[in-house]
């Protein structure tokens, strides 16, 4: 009865970090597994156990922590989706941050995507875009900062916001 056109095209969608995973092999350390110290990593990984310690990917790789990382930073090349719980320093991704379970530290992304399962406490630094979804519990400054480096140098302000599970925001410029 209804038939789609042969040259419609198909929407464009957002790809999750678990698809783009399965483009590239993927290290696993399953539920169970227990890690103290560094792990660093060329290809994607996948965490369901527990971390004590940094991890660091190479350049266009996904972590998908869906254990428990403690007491060390987690930096990316590619992106990086919380769906356990990060303990820790810092998180920095070069790509995207989805925190979608408890993240206790500071994150810094490109782009970072707080979904309705987020608890998040310390401090946030976007570069592109943020978006929170309804459900979400956040305490943290949440910052911009322009990752043009070329243009950072001639910007002399910036949006620096405290956000609290009540709805205020207070806009301040540095000095």
């Amino acid at each position: 009865m209804f038939k789609k056109p042969e040259n419609a095209q198909e929407p464009k969608s957002q790809v999750s970090s678990e698809t783009r995973m399965e483009a590239q092999e993927t290290n696993q350390l399953m539920e169970g597994s227990k890690v103290t110290g560094d792990l660093w990593v060329s290809s994607n990984l996948e965490l369901g156990g527990e971390v004590t310690g940094n991890i660091t990917s190479q350049a266009h790789s996904t972590i998908l922590l869906r254990g428990i990382c403690r007491e060390g930073d987690i930096s990316a090349g590619g992106d990086i989706e919380i769906t356990g719980v990060f303990e820790g320093g810092e998180i920095t991704s070069q790509g995207r941050c989805l925190i979608n379970g408890e993240c206790y530290g500071k994150v810094e992304a490109f782009e970072v995507e707080l979904g309705s399962q987020a608890k998040v406490s310390g401090e946030i630094i976007y570069h592109s875009s943020i978006q929170i979804s309804e459900g979400a519990q956040i305490e943290a400054k949440i910052s911009y900062k322009p990752k043009d480096m070329n243009r950072a140098a001639s910007l002399t302000s910036w949006r620096d916001s405290t956000v609290s599970q009540e709805p205020v925001c207070k806009e301040e410029t540095p000095v």
